[in-house]
Formats: structure tokens, sequence, C-alpha cells
């Protein structure tokens, strides 16, 4: 599951650039290991580890169909 990072807590981050969805503006970077972070206009950070989104992304994948990439 992502994780917010604690208020007061820091993270050496690499801006990647900014996104835009439904009226919010946030920021995309990486961690030094690389992981993807998100932080939104109102400072909250969000971050995954790299194992994370790999069983996230097996998960989605099992749950559509087989069909669908072969």
């Amino acid at each position: 599951m992502p994780k917010i990072l604690e208020k007061n807590k820091l993270m050496m981050r690499e801006h990647v650039g900014e996104a835009d969805r439904e009226g919010e503006t946030f920021k995309l970077s990486t961690s030094l290991h690389g992981a993807p972070v998100i932080q939104f206009e109102d400072g909250a950070i969000v971050y995954w580890t790299w194992q994370e989104l790999v069983e996230r992304a097996i998960e989605l994948k099992r749950q559509s169909a087989a069909t669908d990439y072969q």
C-alpha cells in the first residue's frame, strides 16, 4: 500500500514533472531509490516501494482478461 510521509519528515527526491488531474496540480518525483513519489498541493507526500508497485501491477493484470495481452 502507498504510504503518506509523516509531517515534518524529509525525503530526498528527484523532480520528474508536474501533473494536473481533476483541477488539482501535483508534483511527480522519485526517491533516491527510484521509487515513485507524489506531492499534492497541500504538501502531503505519498510514496510507494517498488515491491508494492509490482505486487499491485500483478494483481491488476490478473484481474484483467488473460486474452487482452495475447
